[in-house]
């Protein structure tokens, strides 16, 4: 699950001070141990750059995309009122496509 935010010029500091740029923040949930370290950097760089290609930040400064990977117990997370199986994400029964 990805969650973007995006925030109002005016509403944006940096050291306390207004700064007026532009930044978007990620909040990625995954499942714990579900993706490796090079997965999880992929992750990042792939987010990134399609924010940097289509989010309609300033090209002048810095691209400003922060992103956080937050790794959820399996079993503290479900869907569509069912608990997450990870082993079922990663090999889907026969004519199942994955969650």
């Amino acid at each position: 699950m990805i969650y973007t935010h995006a925030y109002p010029q005016d509403q944006v500091y940096h050291g306390g001070m207004p700064d007026g740029s532009k930044f978007i923040t990620l909040d990625i949930n995954v499942i714990h141990c579900g993706y490796s370290a090079a997965t999880k950097s992929e992750l990042i760089r792939r987010t990134t750059e399609a924010i940097d290609k289509h989010g309609n930040l300033p090209k002048k400064k810095s691209r400003r995309v922060y992103v956080l990977i937050r790794e959820v117990a399996e079993a503290n997370l479900g869907f569509d009122g069912k608990s997450i199986d990870l082993e079922a994400l990663r090999d889907p029964p026969a004519g199942l496509a994955p969650l």
